[in-house]
């Protein structure tokens, strides 16, 4: 494993573990504060996207000459992500534990396979162990799910945000595998990424899906909410 793959691995792992930390914070703090615990989800994600936008700043400053500040980045919406799935795990009544870091360690091995994998030279294998790794990663999402609603919502919890944490990872190795300089920019458009596929899932789950309400899909093969405003008979 070359440098680049060691260094985007260590920060991987890194982050995994700083969002599950944060989110074990969270979820344990939210009952302290029963004004916060009791107020709408919107308002309880607040500071996740703060964070969010935090990393987007630290991201547009970085450059090329000092790039670790996509580090912080990185880190940031590590944070901002455990933020949104410590507010789901309060509002489901899902209480922290420590063996929530077992869940962690399918994602974790998905890192290592990727950075050894994904991180090598430029060929067509490497697209087809990003395809792999990112469908295992879809796997161990639904196999979180199951796991969360038929055995432990703790683990399972944990295990399908993991799995959408990692998510990014393969495509920003693979990149980061061209441009080596540029390796941790890379990184944090995958946090960007995890970021904005975990906030979207949280807020799904604490709806219960009424969020993707105002998607008009005609997927049936019925009228849309726009032809059938269309085709309304007027008076």
């Amino acid at each position: 494993m070359d440098v680049p793959q060691k260094k985007m691995l260590l920060c991987y792992l890194s982050g995994l573990v700083a969002m599950a930390a944060f989110a074990w914070l969270v979820s344990a703090m939210l009952p302290l504060f029963p004004g916060l615990a009791q107020a709408h989800w919107a308002l309880q994600l607040i500071p996740s996207v703060a964070l969010m936008l935090a990393a987007m700043v630290a991201h547009v400053l970085s450059h090329k000459k000092n790039n670790r500040t996509y580090l912080f980045s990185y880190f940031t919406n590590a944070a901002g992500s455990g933020w949104a799935i410590g507010v789901l795990m309060g509002a489901k009544g899902i209480l922290p534990a420590p063996q929530l870091l077992l869940a962690l360690l399918p994602a974790a091995a998905l890192g290592v396979l990727a950075a050894l994998l994904v991180g090598r030279p430029k060929s067509r294998l490497r697209t087809v162990f990003s395809t792999l790794s990112m469908i295992a990663a879809v796997c161990l999402f639904f196999g979180g799910i199951a796991l969360w609603t038929m055995r432990s919502p703790l683990l399972g919890c944990i295990l399908l945000f993991s799995a959408l944490f990692f998510l990014p990872l393969p495509i920003g190795i693979a990149k980061a595998m061209d441009w080596p300089p540029d390796r941790f920019r890379y990184l944090s458009f995958a946090g960007f990424g995890a970021f904005f596929l975990i906030l979207l899932v949280a807020a799904v789950i604490l709806t219960e899906g009424e969020i993707l309400d105002g998607l008009d899909f005609d997927i049936g093969g019925g009228e849309s909410a726009g032809a059938k405003k269309k085709n309304k008979p007027v008076n």
